[in-house]
Parts: structure tokens; C-alpha cells; sequence
């Protein structure tokens, strides 16, 4: 049997083919190339079948961590302005650690396929046992921009997701447009 050009035994039921691209690691697993790319497959939010073991960004530590309270400073912007946001990271452990708090940004439509999540910034923080602190993200809306079907660097009006967590499949959500 033949899949993707490569011969498959059919006595093994599943196979695995690796392909170069941006749909590779995290962003395979967020944006479903079945569902936002080929078409088929049940489109909409992913709930991880299969389940990695460790996510991208995903780390060890001697303690734990948690992050509350997400705040957007506006919900609409335009290109030459920037996304700011903030959340607060408690190390609710009994040691001091450090932690990586991740940015990252999506939207579910664009003119030419993108992947569903894409990290656009990060802060590596350490905190002492029970301290709390606000982190801070300023994303400017030009680092959203990507080659359109006319190949021109933009960046497209509409809704995109904004989630801050410490590795790809974990994090707090909310939401801004990006308006002309």
C-alpha cells in the first residue's frame, strides 16, 4: 500500500510521515492540518487525541507555578500599534524557580492558511516561594504580519487569540481585533 508516496506495510495500522513545513510540533497539534488545511476532519477547537508528553516550552521544576488574572489594555488596535497584555505568575510551590511565561497568537481564518498558534514572545521569571508577580507583554501588531497570496508582507483586519501560558497547550485566553 502506498501513503504519501512512501510503502506501508499493511500489517501495521497506523504510520507516521514527517514532511517539512510550518505545520511541524506544536503548531501540527493546534492547527489540525486535517481540518484547516486538507479540509476533512471535524474543523474547530482541537481536543489533543493524542496526548504529547511534553508539549513545546514545557519544563521540570522543583515547584509549581500558576498564572491569574490576564488583562488586555485594548481589545482593538491597529497595524502601527501594539497588543499589550499582562498576567500575574505566583509560584505557589516551597522553593524558588523559575519559569517561562509564553506569548502566543492566533485567528482561525486568513487569507492563505496559518498555523492555528504561533509564539511571538516570551519572559523567563524567578520567583521566590509564594511570591507573585504582574508580567507584562507588548506585541507589536507588525510581528502578526505574513506573506499574502500576492506575496506582500501584511497584516490582516479580524479577530485573533491571545494565549499566556508556560508551555503550548496550557494558558489563559482572551481575545482582540486587529481594525484598519
Amino acid at each position: 500500500i502506498m501513503a504519501d508516496g512512501v510503502e506501508v506495510d499493511p500489517a501495521i495500522s497506523t504510520y507516521m510521515v514527517y514532511q517539512e513545513g510550518i505545520y511541524v510540533g506544536y503548531k501540527y497539534y493546534e492547527t489540525r492540518y486535517e481540518d484547516y488545511v486538507m479540509g476533512t476532519g471535524n474543523a474547530g477547537e482541537y481536543s489533543y487525541k493524542d496526548v504529547v508528553a511534553f508539549p513545546f516550552g514545557y519544563g521540570l521544576s522543583y515547584t509549581t507555578f500558576k498564572l491569574s488574572d490576564i488583562r488586555i489594555e485594548s481589545t482593538a488596535v491597529r497595524p502601527e500599534e501594539s497588543v499589550k497584555v499582562s498576567v500575574v505568575v505566583s509560584n505557589t510551590g516551597e522553593r524558588e524557580g523559575t519559569e517561562v511565561v509564553q506569548l502566543y497568537t492566533g485567528r482561525k481564518t486568513a487569507s492563505v492558511t496559518q498555523p492555528m498558534k504561533e509564539l511571538k514572545d516570551f519572559q523567563r521569571i524567578t520567583l521566590r516561594a509564594g511570591e507573585s508577580r504582574k508580567v507584562e507583554f507588548e506585541v507589536p501588531v507588525s510581528r502578526l504580519a505574513f506573506h499574502n497570496r500576492h506575496m506582500e508582507l501584511a497584516v490582516e483586519e479580524g479577530k485573533y487569540t491571545l494565549t499566556i501560558g508556560t508551555d503550548s497547550q496550557t494558558g489563559l485566553k482572551t481575545y482582540f481585533k486587529i481594525i484598519k
